[in-house]
């Protein structure tokens, strides 16, 4: 397998810990590894429970037929990118979302409200 193929999986951790960090704000963000560990935590395991039985069927198919030296490097890289891709997108779509209602929630008392 090529290199450039063997380093997928860093490249999209890489990238998605970037995309998460625009998402929290970028440098103005605040508790960003505080939020990141606390939604990656709950998303992780959400998209893990759903792509566990998908991936777990496409290797009970592709693995015993597939003997070439490399087969195990795709399959983990496939399984890889399947989990690191939609964990950081969520992840990012999420911290955004708790960005926006930290950057609106104000802590000032409502005119008029007791």
């Amino acid at each position: 397998m090529p290199p450039s193929v063997r380093a997928a999986p860093p490249r999209a951790v890489v990238i998605g810990v970037l995309v998460a960090y625009r998402a929290n704000g970028g440098k103005n963000g605040i508790n960003f590894v505080a939020r990141l560990l606390a939604v990656w935590w709950v998303v992780g395991l959400r998209v893990f429970l759903v792509l566990l039985i998908p991936l777990a069927v496409m290797f009970a198919i592709w693995a015993p037929n597939d003997t070439s030296p490399g087969a195990p490097l795709l399959s983990d890289l496939v399984a890889t990118v399947a989990f690191t891709i939609p964990v950081y997108w969520r992840a990012a779509v999420h911290l955004n979302d708790v960005r926006m209602r930290t950057e609106t929630r104000t802590d000032a008392p409502v005119p008029g409200v007791i």
